[in-house]
């Protein structure tokens, strides 16, 4: 939009149709919108370069922890076993 506006302000200058305080109300339309326009080109280049290291850390984390390796604690077995001719007897019996 900005771009178009500036066009039409220099054709209109170049035709004479355009006063000078009419040049430079819609020039300076036409500079806002320029401005707005970079602005909004800009946010949104670093929000896609955000988006692209946030998905190759993700990546990078999910190489990195690979398969779950088995450890001692994960085990759930007891180190000395308990006979369960031991003498106790449960809760539950009778």
């Amino acid at each position: 939009a900005g771009r178009s506006s500036q066009n039409s302000v220099h054709d209109d200058v170049a035709g004479g149709t355009v006063t000078g305080h009419q040049f430079v109300d819609r020039n300076t339309t036409g500079l806002h919108w320029n401005r707005a326009t970079r602005a909004s080109a800009f946010v949104s280049g670093l929000s896609v370069f955000g988006l692209g290291v946030v998905w190759e850390l993700g990546q990078g984390d999910r190489i990195q922890r690979g398969p779950a390796e088995h450890t001692p604690a994960d085990d759930k077995t007891l180190i000395f076993p308990v006979p369960h001719s031991a003498g106790y007897s449960s809760a539950t019996a009778k």
